[in-house]
């Protein structure tokens, strides 16, 4: 049902248009008269349920611990280091 609500809101309203328009090329979309910030300011609202939804199924299909991030946090603080070193 969201899936299909998603497709009609896209394709069907001219809100949907827009959005699709910015998706593809901001500049180009501010051009035609699509009020670029506006538009992503009014996107969050209808779009939370989706990221909710999307969120809850993704949980059922990985496993998350508490190691999950071990590898992206050396990274990061290699990169911390290095940054602080060279500055």
């Amino acid at each position: 049902m969201l899936a299909l609500a998603l497709y009609w809101l896209l394709r069907s309203t001219r809100f949907g248009g827009a959005l699709r328009a910015i998706a593809i090329d901001p500049v180009a979309a501010q051009l035609v008269a699509v009020d670029v910030p506006r538009s992503r300011r009014s996107l969050s609202p209808p779009v939370a349920p989706f990221m909710a939804a999307a969120g809850t199924l993704v949980s059922m299909f990985l496993s998350f611990n508490a190691s999950i991030g071990i590898v992206y946090t050396l990274k990061a603080l290699i990169v911390v280091i290095m940054g602080g070193s060279a500055g």
